[in-house]
This record gives C-alpha cells, sequence and structure tokens, in this order.
C-alpha cells in the first residue's frame, strides 16, 4: 500500500469513528506534501471547529497515525469543503487591514494569537507590501504577529 492510500485509508477509519458523514476523501501529492481533501456538507463544521482548532488537531492524528504506520513523518494538510482557502483570504485580507492601520497610526498593530500556518501567511502577505515589516511575539498559544511601519 502506497503512502496516499495509507493516507485516504487513515482518513476515512477516523472520521468513522468520529461519526463524521462524509461523501468523499481525496488524497492529493503536491512536491514533498499532501493535501487531504474531505467533503462533507452536513459536518463540516464539526470538523472545522473554532478557527480550524478541530480541523488541527484532526491533521496531527492523521500525522501521528502515518508516522507510526510508516517511520516516516509526512507533511499533510487537511481541508473541508474548502475551509483553509476562506482562511487564506481572510487571512490576507487581515494583514493588509492591519498594515493599513500601523501605517496610517505610525505604531504597531498586534493581531490575535494564531497558529504557526497562519502566521506564516500573515508574514508572506505583508512581505510583499511596502513601509511594513512584521514580527511574530509571545509564547504557544500567544504567539502572534505584529505589524510594524517600517520607520520603527
Amino acid at each position: 500500500m502506497n503512502i496516499t492510500d495509507t493516507i485516504e485509508k487513515f482518513t476515512t477509519e477516523l472520521l468513522d469513528l468520529l461519526g463524521i458523514d462524509y461523501q468523499d476523501v481525496e488524497v492529493v501529492e503536491e512536491d514533498d506534501s499532501f493535501c487531504v481533501n474531505i467533503s462533507c456538507e452536513e459536518d463540516s463544521g464539526m470538523l472545522i471547529g473554532y478557527h480550524g482548532q478541530s480541523l488541527d488537531a484532526f491533521q496531527k492524528l492523521l500525522s501521528l497515525f502515518c508516522y507510526k504506520s510508516t517511520g516516516e513523518w509526512q507533511h499533510i494538510l487537511v481541508d473541508v469543503e474548502g475551509y483553509r482557502a476562506e482562511r487564506e483570504n481572510s487571512l490576507r485580507e487581515l494583514a493588509e487591514n492591519a498594515a493599513n492601520r500601523a501605517r496610517f497610526l505610525n505604531e504597531p498593530v498586534a493581531l490575535s494569537p494564531m497558529n504557526s500556518y497562519e502566521r506564516r501567511l500573515v508574514h508572506t502577505a505583508v512581505g510583499e507590501l511596502e513601509d511594513v515589516r512584521t514580527e511574530s511575539t509571545g509564547e504557544g498559544r500567544d504567539r502572534r504577529v505584529v505589524i510594524y511601519p517600517k520607520e520603527m
């Protein structure tokens, strides 16, 4: 059984154990990672959770199962009904608005705490803008991105 089949098998087993009603699971290999796309219209909110926290936990469990089975860590990204793409767009918009606010007020703007994936998206989005820079501050769950005007 190849790694794609293993990931799909563990995904469906985990969804069944959780009692999630899903229509389809698709595993796509991209470069050195795997994207797992889950279609589940009715239970998508429960699987995603508050700000994607349940989805992140599901992703970690899936990675752990695959590691235990293959002995290798695989980079696995789980998405449900296009949630990650929507979240990415809203984070880009948030980053741009915060950057504009930092420029206008000429003072740092701190965003809410985020996981490392979301912080990376914000750093990337702000990195494409002029006259602002970013920095991560805090520890653990309180780690957040702060956007500074370049002059500071």
